[in-house]
């Protein structure tokens, strides 16, 4: 037996085995080879437990809404449901309110009583034994979601939140005296008591000062409330970090695929060592009482790797992903997928009387080089990808025409209009590249700034963003034209039919004006995490976020209303088919393989008619993975 779904978290059982949860809702025990032991039942609510704990026999949690549920750890039947809306203290809400949808991780039992937010960001008591509710209250981080909370120091409790905080104090007095920001204005994924050199470890996504949103890593604070030490080695988020039982080693990882471990026999913060690179970005991690890593990926994938390197086992599981699409170019009635099989070829037929258009699959061009982030497909039929192992590849029906590695992760992929040219975002800097037969035309440094997003502007310009939002547009000669700044992190760009360009990512969606950086539109209400991708049509804009939601607006910036709880999973790709008749539709491909179709109606309105899912074969690059080992850098 196998988990089927994607798993999210991972904690450790007093058993020696593991807990994990999934994209659906449901929580399964997991020995210690990686088999699947047990599940739980359906949840009522299909809505996953990113916050979870173990604690006298309970598995208790709170689901993305706020909605809080405890299990028998032993069966795992659930044995409590309880609405994030009675959790709430009404008294200090605004008028018709409603819960955030949040993907926090801040739980912990103390004492027998549960604390964590409810979808409001009021900190919640429960007791553990009866599952009651003791006390809400306002929470030590405000309206910021608590990100992590840790109850391991023997008088002192460390919260740390999503906008880059860290609290020291009392979680039974709610006072919390001491407060630090040890990052810009992100996640604090983690804080973890140091026992051997008394003090606290967090871990930063984006870093801080100087350095922000180019390198981050972790930083040490001392329990009167002072950072001692910071060390940066990571070029993306950090998501988790974690002891050995001695306390004298430390991992920590994140998406960057790899593990970083520490040498913790002396008070001074040292990298011994890296090991990976994983399939995908880390998402969460425990460590054995042999010091083995179970390590998730973001994409389900659970690996067990010993303290040297060595893969011990891997879980049953096929990740597939629907990340980017595009028409086919020798067939208007066939969309181009990048999964983590490489390109899945879906036959798009008309459907009348309102009915969503049929999805057939084609075939499946099995490249053989790790999933495939992005596709762009080409006129005369084929395309480029870029993959998560670092491979720029153009492909055909029969496989792989030429391959390209620029070094390092690649982040976005753009062609040139006249699809002569290809642009690259990469950690290691810019490329354009020959379409023909991948040469490489010209390189772009940008210090240590790792390059996120591409765009070609216009008939010749091109378009480079870093991490950071630094922007440049550079001339048909190649020469720097304008620079100036998108605003938080980009995750795509590409030129709008109307010549603007268009920048998803934190914050929302933006256009601006390539020949002066003028932001010209921008579109944010009511969008609770990451942009990850936008359509515009007819006057309307559709928004998809890393929280599985559909914003749309108009396009001149007016909110209409946001679709939530109908995305299986994490949304990415999108792509519009228009049927005769006028019957539009809006497709939208994600996690797990899946393929929403909504029909667009005249005022805007997206309709769900239906989901499909697809799946391929082993994923490439899963059958033979090969963690290295090597000294740290």
């Amino acid at each position: 037996m196998s988990v089927r779904e994607r798993l999210c978290r991972i904690i450790r059982m007093p058993s020696g085995n593991y807990l994990a949860s999934d994209a659906a809702g449901r929580i399964h025990l997991i020995d210690q080879d990686l088999n699947l032991l047990r599940s739980s039942p359906a949840n009522r609510v299909p809505v996953p437990f990113y916050c979870i704990t173990e604690a006298d026999g309970w598995i208790v949690g709170r689901d993305k809404l706020g909605n809080a549920a405890r299990w028998n750890a032993q069966t795992l039947h659930m044995t409590h449901w309880i609405p994030t809306q009675s959790l709430a203290d009404e008294s200090r809400l605004l008028e018709d309110e409603e819960p955030s949808l949040t993907i926090s991780r801040g739980i912990a039992v103390s004492d027998g009583k549960v604390y964590f937010n409810n979808g409001y960001m009021q900190l919640v008591v429960l007791d553990l034994a009866t599952f009651e509710l003791i006390d809400v209250r306002p929470s030590p981080s405000g309206d910021t979601p608590i990100e992590w909370i840790c109850v391991d120091h023997p008088r002192l409790d460390a919260l740390t939140d999503k906008h880059g905080n860290l609290y020291l104090g009392d979680l039974e007095t709610g006072s919390f005296p001491h407060t630090l920001s040890l990052d810009e204005d992100a996640n604090l994924h983690r804080v973890q008591y140091d026992q051997v050199h008394d003090r606290f470890w967090v871990i930063q996504d984006e870093g801080s000062g100087d350095s922000a949103m180019v390198s981050n890593g972790v930083v040490t604070v001392t329990t009167q409330g002072e950072v001692d030490q910071e060390l940066q080695f990571a070029s993306d988020d950090i998501e988790c970090l974690e002891f050995s039982l001695d306390g004298r080693r430390v991992v920590a990882a994140g998406f960057d695929g790899v593990i970083e471990e520490f040498d913790n026999s002396t008070s001074v913060l040292t990298r011994s060592r890296t090991f990976g690179d994983f399939s995908h970005q880390v998402s969460d991690m425990v460590l054995t009482s042999e010091g083995d890593a179970i390590v998730l990926c973001q994409n389900g994938c659970l690996t067990k790797v010993a303290s040297n390197g060595a893969v011990l086992a891997e879980h049953d599981f096929t990740p597939q992903c629907m990340w980017d699409v595009g028409w086919s170019g020798d067939d208007s009635s066939v969309l181009e997928f990048a999964t983590d099989q490489g390109v899945l070829a879906l036959a798009v037929s008309s459907a009348p009387g309102g009915r969503a258009p049929t999805l057939t699959q084609q075939r499946t061009v099995e490249l053989g080089l790790g999933f495939c982030r992005r596709v762009c497909t080409l006129s005369q039929g084929g395309g480029l990808v870029i993959t998560r192992s670092g491979e720029v590849a153009r492909y055909n029906d029969h496989g792989v025409v030429w391959t390209y590695r620029p070094g390092g992760l690649l982040h976005d992929l753009a062609v040139s209009p006249d699809e002569s040219r290809l642009a690259v975002a990469a950690n290691s800097g810019g490329y354009e590249l020959s379409v023909e037969d991948g040469a490489t035309l010209e390189t772009f440094e940008f210090g240590e700034e790792p390059v996120w997003a591409c765009s070609y502007a216009g008939e010749d310009g091109l378009v480079f963003s870093t991490r950071a939002g630094g922007t440049v547009v550079l001339d048909k000669d190649r020469s720097l034209s304008l620079s100036f700044e998108v605003g938080d992190y980009p995750k795509r760009m590409w030129q709008h039919s109307d010549g603007s360009l268009v920048t998803t990512g934190a914050g929302g969606i933006r256009r601006f004006d390539v020949t002066d950086g003028t932001q010209t539109h921008f579109y944010s209400e009511s969008l609770s995490n990451t942009a990850e991708n936008v359509v515009f049509h007819n006057g309307f804009v559709y928004v998809v976020t890393y929280d599985s939601q559909l914003g749309v607006f108009r396009e001149e910036g007016e909110f209409l209303g946001v679709i939530e709880g109908v995305l299986p999973d994490f949304p990415k790709a999108l792509a519009l088919v228009e049927q005769p008749g006028g019957d539009d539709y809006l497709l939208i491909g994600g996690r797990g393989g899946y393929v929403c179709s909504f029909e667009l109606a005249a005022d805007g309105t997206p309709v769900h008619k239906g989901t499909s899912w697809f799946s391929g074969g082993k994923a490439q690059g899963q059958a033979d993975l090969n963690v290295e080992l090597h000294a740290a850098k």
